[in-house]
């Protein structure tokens, strides 16, 4: 399960000071997460960790391969039984990831029918939306739709406005999120704070046509330019990782379109993207600067946003190692747009709301001792893209259930997370 002990230290996440992590985002999970608590009981590690039932994962389950259509009524019905008997293992919900594959090819009405599922449970449903760029308003009212109707807390995974040609609209966002609120839809959404993702190169063609020269050129054009689109991991040659496409095409004396085509074709030469979808064999990563800072700084003022890192602990994005400590360097000493408080409330208290758990993110009589000690005036991130597993700095000290996990800028070697179930969910 774990690679090695130092994998069970769980370095990136406890070095910022994170105690709990959250997985099965963006639509992928162990499934059934019952085995993988048993697993986490063999073999546990240094933080708390809960997960959501990915939408994909029990999708590609339900359907298999080709997976590029929509779900037949027994195949939505055999996606439902897969989603209950998660819950019952004491998952926070469903998560889905609507710009990849398979969750792509879904519908709204699929994503309703399972979102009933969660309202019977109290389950909750979190989203990487459908698009984050040109169709981002139609996005935000599908998954203000899903909380309506079904009348369940719904969270927008890493909120972000990806297409350059509506930088500066973050407050025209959020007052769409709020009125949702105001009508009655327990909508939230969490944030890093970064002005550039983490993701596949597909992501950019909607379509999945990999010859397709003009989709590509519209996205340089409008979401990422090539020479901001950085590869961080490229299975198929690593000595292209560190370089942008812009680079690779000067060095091939290429239209950097073509070279773009061309990555993504070479990187599934053996294989189709279905078939390594449901392998989990991540092929290449990319990191998109394609964000405006101010509007990265209004997402994450919002009184309803949590923190997050949407990262992990193997190189490419820093926000695996950075995150916590970034939030409070830029958003606390630098820009002066949150007051320390209110940053650590949406750090601990508030995520734990977001996702569901009762008993975390309080420090109180009989609550778990999941504790930090910082500076909050040398507390800053160290990783940056060259360097993205750098550890931070100003981090003194980390306790995982009163058990101290991080102490003299290295790990203990104690391993006392637990799995958490979701609050509804008796232990």
């Amino acid at each position: 399960m774990w690679e090695s002990e130092t994998g069970r230290e769980m370095v990136a996440p406890i070095s910022q000071g994170i105690t709990t992590i959250i997985i099965g985002q963006d639509g992928m999970s162990d499934y059934p997460l019952s085995a993988f608590q048993r697993e986490l009981e063999k073999y546990p590690v240094a933080v708390n960790i809960a997960s959501y039932t990915g939408h994909g994962t029990i999708r590609v389950k339900a359907i298999g391969v080709p997976y590029n259509r929509p779900a037949t009524p027994t195949e939505l019905s055999r996606m439902e039984s897969y989603l209950e008997i998660d819950l019952d293992g004491g998952s926070l919900g469903l998560s889905t990831g609507l710009e990849y594959d398979p969750g792509i090819y879904s519908d709204s009405d699929e994503l309703l029918t399972l979102a009933k599922t969660l309202k019977a449970a109290g389950g909750r449903y979190i989203s990487h939306m459908r698009s984050e760029d040109a169709k981002i308003l139609e996005a935000i009212d599908e998954i203000i739709r899903v909380g309506r109707e079904a009348g369940i807390p719904v969270q927008i995974s890493h909120i972000k406005i990806a297409l350059l040609d509506d930088w500066g609209g973050a407050s025209s966002i959020l007052a769409r999120l709020d009125q949702a609120r105001e009508e009655g839809v327990d909508i939230t959404a969490d944030v890093y704070p970064y002005d550039y993702w983490l993701s596949t190169l597909a992501v950019l063609l909607p379509e999945r046509n990999f010859d397709d020269v003009a989709a590509v050129r519209h996205a340089f054009n409008h979401i990422a330019s090539p020479d901001g689109l950085l590869l961080a991991r490229y299975v198929a040659d690593p000595d292209l990782v560190g370089k942008t496409v812009k680079q690779i095409a000067d060095e091939r004396d290429e239209d950097p379109a073509e070279t773009y085509l061309g990555l993504l074709q070479q990187a599934y030469a053996d294989i189709n993207l279905e078939d390594a979808v449901e392998a989990g064999d991540i092929r290449e990563l990319v990191l998109g600067q394609s964000m405006l800072r101010a509007d990265v700084e209004d997402f994450i003022a919002w009184p309803n946003s949590n923190i997050s890192t949407d990262g992990t602990s193997f190189p490419g994005h820093p926000r695996g190692y950075g995150t916590f400590p970034r939030a409070i360097r830029w958003m606390v000493r630098e820009s002066h747009k949150l007051e320390l408080e209110e940053m650590v409330r949406k750090m601990t208290s508030l995520s734990a709301s977001h996702v569901g758990l009762a008993d975390r993110g309080e420090v109180r009589v009989g609550a778990p001792a999941d504790l930090i000690l910082f500076s909050a005036s040398e507390i800053a991130d160290r990783a940056d893209r060259e360097n993205p597993t750098e550890t931070s700095v100003g981090v003194t000290g980390v306790w995982v259930n009163g058990v101290r996990v991080w102490q003299d800028n290295g790990p203990t070697g104690a391993y006392p997370g637990q799995f958490l179930r979701r609050a509804s969910q008796p232990h």
